[in-house]
């Protein structure tokens, strides 16, 4: 593998990281809440020659730490093989503040990552932390560790009419320098900027359709005082119906996610060369909670995933699937989930695809 291909790599594995989110699944009721999460996740690629399994555990919190005033923390610990690189360890260490002004509807966040994970990674690793990185296979750990990151940001949520609500954010992400690769100590990916924008519509007392916007853009990533990189633009699109029938309540969604071309340094200027690393996305799913008594819910989900062939050799997918994820409630302090999920399709149009997931978490409530 050449060094120009070892860098495309390695901004592969970093740039799916999603954006103005440094918080994944946290849970900001107004009471404590701590998760364990352990999960089993296995891919076959290639028609079975390629195998890929991570078995992580996750640990997430959220707490009160005044009537306006909430605190997140998520981290996990994972283990990578099969048919590549083994990688293992502990990921960075995500800390989160959220500030409510409640009478104005605003909400101002500041998001920390620790770089407590792994960085450097050799040339073998590269290859399985894009793998890893890849949001069609939705990995509990996509990374194991970056920089130090600080992520401001705020939104404001406003009354159009009595069925109209509206909302507008604004994010932006420091990304600080770290050693990548043992011939690269001083990687720095570009900072994120990100906008957003929601509109929430009462259909009935029973049925909310929400439609938002969301822009990424993103800085130049360098190598010293060398850019190497620019990632160029991301817009998501999503549709969400929410029905709830009494205790039970269906959920349909649909996303399409579109990246725009990247530029590599050739010599000393950026050029594209109309190689795209990161492909469009499109995913639509259903998923139904029905309760069948105050200790007991199921949901069942479905979903089907698609991106875009490109240059990334992991591109050109079609996932079919779905399964069950139990909730049980021991108590009004303890509460268990389960999730078995199975995937099914197809890679640049003829090489078959199958994942499977199998998990189980608590959670404590104080």
């Amino acid at each position: 593998m050449n060094r120009l291909m070892i860098l495309w790599t390695l901004l592969l594995a970093i740039a799916p990281r999603i954006s103005g989110q440094i918080l994944p699944n946290a849970d900001h009721s107004r009471r404590m809440d701590i998760r364990i999460v352990p999960l089993y996740q296995h891919w076959s690629l290639a028609d079975g020659e390629i195998g890929l399994t991570e078995a992580s555990s996750a640990l997430e919190m959220s707490a009160p730490l005044s009537e306006d005033l909430d605190l997140s923390l998520w981290t996990a610990r994972g283990a990578v093989s099969g048919d590549i690189a083994g990688i293992s360890g502990f990921t960075d260490t995500q800390i989160g503040l959220t500030y409510s002004v409640v009478p104005r509807s605003v909400v101002a966040s500041l998001g920390i990552n620790l770089p407590s994970g792994g960085k450097e990674f050799s040339t073998d690793e590269l290859a399985t932390a894009r793998l890893l990185s890849n949001t069609m296979f939705d990995f509990q750990i996509r990374t194991f560790g970056q920089g130090w990151n600080v992520n401001p940001g705020i939104t404001w949520a406003f009354l159009l009419s009595p069925r109209f609500i509206a909302g507008v954010g604004a994010s932006y992400q420091y990304k600080g320098p770290f050693r990548a690769l043992a011939f690269v100590s001083d990687y720095k990916p570009g900072n994120e900027g990100l906008v957003t924008a929601g509109l929430d519509y009462q259909l009935s007392p029973w049925s909310v359709l929400s439609a938002d916007l969301l822009y990424t853009a993103y800085g130049k990533d360098m190598i010293g005082s060398r850019e190497v990189f620019a990632a160029g633009s991301m817009a998501t699109v999503s549709l969400q119906l929410v029905t709830d029938f009494g205790r039970n309540q269906l959920a349909l969604l649909g996303r399409y996610r579109t990246k725009a071309k990247s530029e590599v340094a050739i010599g000393s200027r950026l050029i594209d060369d109309g190689i795209k690393l990161i492909p469009n996305e499109f995913d639509a799913g259903a998923r139904y909670r029905r309760v069948f008594s105050s200790a007991v819910a199921m949901n069942l989900q479905l979903d089907i995933r698609t991106s875009e062939e490109t240059d990334n050799p992991y591109s050109g997918m079609t996932l079919y699937g779905g399964g069950f994820l139990p909730e049980f409630s021991l108590s009004s302090a303890v509460a268990l989930t389960g999730r078995l999920l199975y995937h099914t399709g197809t890679m640049k149009g003829s090489q078959s695809i199958k994942g499977t997931d199998i998990g189980a978490g608590v959670a404590f409530i104080f």
